[in-house]
């Protein structure tokens, strides 16, 4: 313990000393003064407690003597931010006409460095700066009026405007024009897109661009024909030096084959702008399948009853195929035809049995007992001469049914293919009549009752029929009625 005391009593003069010395420097900052000291155009910062801009420059590491201005000058008394210009002598390279001179000067200004060394400079004459100093990224972000501040040289060079001769051919007339400039660009390259001259990969420059600008240069430049191709889904902005169609074609490996055509033709000439199109043709075969409908066969059964049905076999669709050759351009379907066609497997009928097995029954009516050989249950309506179609009075055929017959009571209209015309029948509540009528609206299992005007009666209700004997001739009776 009594040790420990020991060291403590031992380093306190130590750190006291250090404490006071910490203090006194972060006062000196705090009551120093910030200033720029630009020297030759390089940023120093100074933080200084002398009071003129003379000591500020001193600490910037620049001698009064050796200072060729100072502005403001060596006594103005200092302010806090002050920015401080300071020119002393500085080493610039500088290349001239083959020759490699050093110069010591306090000039920023490239021409004045060159006229201090006494070289003339042409009318169209340049000089470059190769090589310089200027304020850091850093710099600039700290202090933002140093990005104004111009570039220092230090190694320049005299660039001696030289004459270039261009004769531009035309690659598909072979037409020539002449234009001539002048230019300080080192390569020939350089000198053309200068001159505000477009280059492309296709075109022919010679010589190379890549040749250097020492004298006067004539030059050829051959332009290729800015054309758009559209091929195998792809559109290509193209330059080419061929003169038609197919030699584009065949520069860019794109063979006609088969069918395959281009728009324009192969033979058409190339012009700048034109849009070349290569159509692709394929042709396709396929073979489709269509369902062939089965009929219905019917086949006669005395043992069964007639208006009865019994199906002996279902029936069997058959398959009707077709060849179709399709034209295709670009992949896409442009004309179908089909070459051939064919029954690849017969349809199987329907085989169905009907009855024809008749019997003769009796009804009893308000007009006695009535014979018939078969009862069909049917829709009736009803219709009198004034009812029935467009016809009026004054029209030789109103009021006549389809057979001639007045309309009356006792005129039936009816579907021939299920009750032919002349059949006596009988229908319960409206009594006896003969089917000797037709009707647009009347197909099928439906009737229409007449009636003379004075006398009509609606109807509009299911109902049996009764066709009445004598039975018909075997010939005449429609065995098989519409389903």
């Amino acid at each position: 313990m009594q040790a420990r005391r020991w060291i403590v009593w031992r380093l306190l003069p130590w750190l006291v000393g250090a404490a006071i010395l910490a203090a006194a420097l972060s006062l000196w900052r705090l009551t120093s003064t910030h200033v720029t000291v630009i020297v030759n155009g390089q940023p120093v910062e100074v933080a200084t407690h002398r009071r003129t801009v003379g000591g500020a420059v001193r600490l910037a590491g620049v001698a009064l003597d050796e200072a060729v201005y100072i502005e403001p000058p060596a006594e103005t008394p200092l302010q806090p931010g002050m920015v401080i210009a300071v020119g002393r002598l500085r080493p610039v390279i500088v290349h001239a006409d083959g020759q490699t001179l050093l110069a010591s000067t306090r000039q920023t200004d490239p021409q004045a460095i060159v006229a201090e060394l006494g070289i003339a400079l042409g009318p169209q004459d340049a000089v470059v700066i190769e090589r310089a100093l200027r304020p850091s990224p850093s710099e600039v972000a700290a202090d933002p009026d140093l990005a104004g501040l111009p570039p220092l040289p230090r190694e320049i060079r005299v660039a001696r405007a030289q004459p270039i001769l261009v004769h531009q051919i035309d690659s598909l007339t072979g037409a020539a024009t002449d234009v001539s400039f002048v230019t300080t660009e080192r390569s020939l390259g350089r000198a053309l897109i200068a001159a505000g001259y477009a280059l492309y990969a296709a075109d022919r420059v010679s010589p190379p661009l890549e040749t250097a600008v020492t004298g006067p240069l004539e030059v050829t430049l051959e332009r290729a024909t800015p054309v758009t191709l559209i091929a195998d889904g792809q559109t290509r902005l193209t330059r080419t030096h061929q003169r038609t169609v197919g030699g584009l074609l065949a520069e860019m490996g794109l063979a006609l084959s088969g069918e395959d055509y281009s728009l324009p033709s192969p033979a058409e000439s190339l012009r700048p702008g034109l849009t070349v199109r290569l159509v692709r043709v394929r042709v396709e075969e396929r073979v489709e399948q269509e369902a062939v409908p089965f009929g219905t066969l019917y086949v006669p059964d005395p043992d069964m009853a007639l208006d009865q049905r019994r199906e002996i076999a279902p029936g069997e669709p058959g398959v009707l195929e077709r060849r179709i050759h399709a034209r295709l351009e670009d992949g896409r379907v442009v004309s179908e035809a089909v070459v051939g066609e064919w029954i690849s497997r017969q349809p199987q009928p329907r085989t169905v049995a009907y009855g024809t097995r008749i019997t003769i029954r009796t009804l009893q009516t308000p007009y006695g007992p009535l014979q018939y050989w078969r009862v069909l249950r049917v829709l009736a309506t009803s219709y009198s001469p004034s009812t029935a179609g467009d016809k009026q009075p004054g029209d030789p055929f109103f009021g006549l049914s389809a057979t001639g017959a007045p309309v009356v009571r006792g005129i039936v209209a009816t579907d021939p293919r299920v009750i032919p015309l002349g059949t006596p029948l009988y229908v319960p509540g409206y009594g006896m009549g003969h089917a000797l009528d037709v009707g647009g609206a009347v197909k099928g299992f439906r009737i229409d009752l007449g009636y003379d005007d004075a006398n009509l009666v609606l109807w509009n209700s299911w109902v049996s029929v009764y066709l009445l004997v004598p039975v018909p001739p075997p010939d005449e009776i429609i065995w098989v009625l519409p389903e």
